[in-house]
């Protein structure tokens, strides 16, 4: 077993067993481990890119451009999510900055700022259909990875949305950040949170998981200490308004009897169709979760100083 990327300890526990890709069917059984020294949880065994590029599929959601009515209920759930971002980040985006969204998918959230009067948007993504998507939106691209991405200090705001537990060395990535931001820049992102309610009570099943994609897991506790030790000020970990890993949860349950999971006829591009409706079910019950500061979704922001 390799030692810990982030702190180079060689001790671990085991924290969930006998996950498997039950969205996409990516083969293999995977576990997490929790590092006894920095308490960093890794999933095991752990890929290389080449294993992470193939595990995504090309119906991965975020690399899809589906312009197709999904319903009244997606529509307020998506306005609803509109509101939340504009709110978080009216007072961190000046007019006319620039941002750089990594992992940035279909480009979608960049396309919220947009509207929120941000000048120059920028998508970085390794996933060659999601790269064509954005640059039909009008979005400049860089198809590949964060770390080869070649400009520095000139962002107002880099965003990681569900990003930083997909990646190989969270550590780089952080630092990455923090030399691609302008002095003053806002770091911002959000991510599962392994001390969620939601994950205590599906384990293996918890849609946060997503094995093998997710890669590393963090507490508000352990992504404090990242962005603390490489170098951010300013650093606020809030609680996340997000249904969406406890409907997975419940998705992946129903789905553990299937034996052939990359031919799943239950679901659709990894989704059933009753999944916007445990959206709206697992609504009030994410609320309640906030409530105990054990939401499954965790938002941070951070600044690099001045």
């Amino acid at each position: 077993m390799p030692n810990c990327p982030v702190c180079h300890g060689d001790g671990y526990d085991v924290c969930i067993n006998g996950m498997r890709d039950w969205e996409y069917g990516a083969p293999g059984d995977f576990r997490f481990i929790k590092c006894r020294s920095c308490s960093i949880i890794r999933l095991d065994p752990f890929p290389s890119l080449q294993d992470l590029v193939v595990a995504y599929p090309a119906h991965y959601p975020a690399y899809l451009n589906d312009t197709r009515s999904k319903g009244y209920l997606y529509q307020l759930l998506t306005y609803l999510h509109f509101i939340f971002v504009k709110k978080l980040v009216k007072n961190l985006l000046p007019h006319g900055g620039a941002v750089l969204d990594v992992g940035a998918g279909n480009g979608d959230f960049l396309q919220k700022l947009k509207m929120m009067g941000a000048g120059r948007i920028v998508g970085i993504d390794f996933n060659k259909n999601a790269c064509n998507i954005m640059l039909d939106k009008g979005i400049e691209v860089f198809n590949g990875i964060f770390l080869d991405f070649v400009e520095n200090s000139d962002f107002d705001i880099i965003s990681m949305n569900n990003y930083i537990e997909h990646v190989l060395d969270p550590v780089a990535e952080v630092q990455k950040a923090w030399l691609s931001l302008k002095p003053g820049g806002k770091f911002i992102g959000s991510l599962p949170n392994f001390n969620g309610l939601d994950r205590s009570i599906f384990g293996r099943y918890w849609g946060g998981n997503h094995a093998p994609r997710h890669t590393f897991q963090f507490t508000p506790v352990t992504l404090h200490a990242l962005l603390k030790n490489n170098g951010f000020v300013d650093i606020t970990i809030r609680q996340d308004v997000n249904p969406g890993h406890i409907a997975i949860s419940v998705q992946n349950f129903l789905q553990k009897n299937v034996e052939n999971l990359a031919n799943n006829p239950r679901l659709k591009n990894g989704r059933a169709w009753y999944y916007n409706y445990l959206l709206l079910i697992c609504f009030p019950i994410n609320l309640l979760f906030i409530l105990f500061s054990r939401s499954g979704v965790i938002g941070f922001s951070a600044s690099r100083p001045l």
